[in-house]
C-alpha cells in the first residue's frame, strides 16, 4: 500500500516451519480458529454444529482417510533460509473440487515481504514495494535496469515460490504530468504516459517499450511458448481506483492493459495476466470524476477495454482491506462499520452503515462482499468463470488494531473466507512491514532490531498454513454470530473452522464461549498451535 521501497528492518535468522517452529503441526489435527492463546470464561451454546452441511466447524476426528503423518506434512518447506513453498500441482483455480471445496496449494498463501529469510512459508510472493516499479527499471528514455527484479527471480528460485509482477509508477519523464497529489511525489508517477490521450487513443509506445523489453529480458524461449521463470503473475496497475496512485481515466488504463497483455500473452501463453488491484474497504477519489468505489471502478475500466477488443485479462485483482471510515480498531472480514454507525433511528441512508443502505459515501463492503460485489463486476466484464486474487490486504496499520490477538484473528479470518470462497491466492501485505512505516499486517515481533521473531498473527499465519496447505475448504457461513467453514486435509481428514464474531480479546485475555460439536470429532486446535482432545462434546471458541 505504501510507497516507501526502502525499509530497514533487521530480521532474525530463518525459523523453518513445522521443524523449529515447536508446537505449529499437530498431529491428526486441522483446528479451530479460536484467538491466539487466550482463555476465558464459557458461557453455553444454543445450538450444537454438525459434521455436514454449510454451517459447519475445522475440530478434526477419525476418517479413516488420513494418518496422522499425511496430517502433519502439509506442504514441503523450501530450503531453511527460505519460506518458499512452490506448489505446481494445484493453484486454487478452476472452481471447487469434490464435495464443492477448493483446493489450497502453498501458492495460496501469498506474501509481500522485504527480507528472505523471516521462516514464514509462502507460495508466491508480489513485487510491489520492493524496487522493482516501472520508473525504477526504466531510468532514461531507452535505458532499462532490471536487476531488482532479476534478484527477486533468483531468491525465488532458490527458495521455490512464484512471483506476480504489478506494474505501475510512469517514469516521469514520460508522464502527461497532472496536478494531482501523488503517493510518489507530484512528479508524474501516478499519471499516465504522454502518448496516451484520455480517451485511450494515441500510439502507447512507452507502455509497449517496456513490455517488449521486459519479455525480451526476463523471459526465455520461442514466443508464444516462452517462460519467465518464476513469474506466474502480471498485474497491470496498482490501486488505479486513487488519485495517489492513479490519475488517469479509465480508457488509458484500459489501453496500456490491452498492449501489455498482447505483448505479454504474445510471448507467453502460459502466463497469467491480471487487470489492476483496485483497493476495496475505503474508496478511492478521482478529481477527474471517475468512480473511487472498487466495483464500480472496475465496471468502467473493464467496459473501457471491451471497446478495445481482446485478449482481456486472464484474472480479476483486488486489495481486500477492512472496511471502514474513520473508526478504530479496524473492523474485520465478516464487518462493516463507519463514523456514523452512531446515528439514530429515523436518519437518513448518507448517515448510516445498516446492510440495507450499504454502498454509500461512508460505508464500504466488507472483506467477505466485496469478494461478491467484485465478482459480479468481473463476470458482467467480460472476466465471467475467470480467477480472483487478492494481491494486497490485511488488518491495515498496526494503530488501527493494535490487540496482538485480534491481530491473529484478523489474519486468520481474512485468509479462511478467501480459500472458502475460491480465490485463488491472497497476498498478506506484508511479514516484515516496518514499525516506522505504519507496520501493515506486520507479522514480526517489535523492536525490528535484533532477533525478530513471530508475533501472534504470524504464528497464526504458520498454523494456518500448516492446516491448509495440501487440503481443500469449503465455504464460510454464520450461523447466528458462529462462523464454520468445511475443510479436508490432504490426506482425506474431513475438519471444520470455526470462530465467533462475538466474541474479542483485551489486554491479553479473550471471551470465548462452549460450543457444541459433534461426536465424530476428537481434536481441536487453536492459532498459538496448542492442540487438546475433545471432552464432553463441546469445544471453546473465541474471535
Amino acid at each position: 500500500m505504501r510507497a516507501d521501497d526502502k525499509w530497514r528492518s533487521v530480521l532474525a535468522p530463518a525459523r523453518r516451519l513445522g521443524v523449529a517452529g515447536a508446537g505449529l503441526r499437530q498431529l491428526g489435527v486441522l483446528g479451530i480458529l479460536a484467538a491466539g492463546a487466550c482463555g476465558g470464561g464459557q458461557t453455553a451454546s444454543s445450538s450444537p454444529v454438525t459434521d455436514g452441511g454449510s454451517d459447519v466447524v475445522v475440530v478434526t476426528g477419525d476418517s479413516g482417510a488420513g494418518s496422522e503423518a499425511s496430517v502433519e506434512g502439509g506442504a514441503e518447506s523450501g530450503p531453511a533460509d527460505s519460506g518458499g513453498v512452490r506448489d505446481a500441482a494445484v493453484d486454487g483455480e478452476g472452481g471447487p473440487g469434490p464435495g464443492g471445496q477448493h483446493p489450497i496449494a502453498a501458492g495460496f498463501f501469498g506474501m509481500h515481504t522485504n527480507t528472505y529469510g523471516n521462516g514464514f512459508p509462502f507460495g508466491a510472493e508480489r513485487l510491489w514495494d520492493s524496487g522493482t516499479a516501472w520508473s525504477q527499471i526504466q531510468t532514461a528514455a531507452t535505458t532499462y535496469d532490471f536487476s531488482s527484479v532479476q534478484s527477486r527471480v533468483t531468491d525465488a528460485n532458490k527458495y521455490g515460490f512464484d512471483l506476480l509482477y504489478t506494474f505501475g509508477r510512469t517514469p516521469p519523464f514520460l508522464a502527461k504530468k497532472s496536478t494531482v497529489t501523488c503517493d510518489y511525489g507530484n512528479d508524474g508517477q501516478c499519471d499516465p504516459p504522454d502518448d496516451v490521450a484520455a480517451d485511450g487513443t494515441g500510439t502507447d509506445a512507452h507502455v509497449k517499450a517496456f513490455w517488449t523489453q521486459f519479455m525480451a529480458t526476463m523471459c526465455t524461449g520461442t514466443a508464444p511458448g516462452k517462460t519467465c521463470g518464476p513469474i506466474k503473475y502480471f498485474e497491470t496497475w496498482n490501486e488505479p481506483n486513487a488519485d495517489q496512485f492513479w490519475s488517469g481515466t479509465y480508457a488509458q488504463l484500459a489501453r496500456m492493459s490491452a498492449d501489455a497483455t498482447t505483448i505479454i500473452k504474445s510471448q507467453c501463453s502460459s502466463c497469467t495476466v491480471l487487470t489492476p488491484g483496485v483497493a476495496c474497504g475505503g474508496d478511492g477519489y478521482h478529481a477527474n470524476g471517475d468512480a473511487g468505489q472498487c466495483d464500480l471502478w472496475v465496471a468502467a475500466y473493464l467496459q473501457a477495454w471491451q471497446k478495445i477488443g481482446p485478449p482481456l485479462a486472464d484474472a480479476g485483482a483486488w486489495h481486500p482491506y477492512p472496511a471502514h471510515t474513520n473508526v478504530s480498531p479496524s473492523p474485520f472480514p465478516e464487518t462493516n462499520v463507519s463514523s456514523w454507525d452512531a446515528c439514530t433511528a429515523g436518519d437518513n441512508a448518507s448517515c448510516t452503515c445498516k446492510a440495507a443502505f450499504v454502498p454509500n459515501k461512508e460505508c464500504r463492503y466488507a472483506v467477505v462482499d466485496q469478494i461478491k460485489v467484485l465478482r459480479a463486476a468481473f463476470d458482467a466484464g467480460g472476466l465471467a468463470g475467470k480467477p480472483m486474487l487478492a494481491t494486497e490486504g490485511s488488518w491495515n496499520e498496526i494503530p488501527n488494531l493494535p490487540d496482538p490477538d485480534l491481530q491473529a484473528a484478523f489474519l486468520a479470518r481474512w485468509y479462511a473466507l478467501q480459500a472458502g470462497a475460491g480465490v485463488e491466492a491472497a497476498f498478506w501485505y506484508a511479514e516484515d512491514s516496518p514499525t516506522n512505516n505504519g507496520g501493515w499486517g506486520r507479522l514480526l515481533t517489535t523492536p525490528e532490531a535484533g532477533a525478530a521473531g513471530p508475533n501472534p498473527a504470524g504464528t497464526a499465519y504458520e498454523q494456518l498454513f500448516t492446516w491448509l496447505v495440501g487440503g481443500s475448504v469449503g465455504a464460510c457461513a454464520p450461523s447466528g454470530t458462529v462462523w464454520s467453514c468445511p475443510t479436508t486435509d490432504k490426506g482425506g481428514a474431513k475438519g471444520l473452522l470455526l470462530w465467533d464474531t462475538a466474541e474479542s480479546c483485551a489486554n491479553g485475555t479473550c471471551s470465548t464461549h462452549s460450543q457444541p460439536v459433534a461426536s465424530s470429532f476428537t481434536t481441536v486446535s487453536d492459532l498459538a498451535g496448542n492442540a487438546a482432545p475433545i471432552a464432553g462434546g463441546a469445544v471453546s471458541i473465541g474471535a
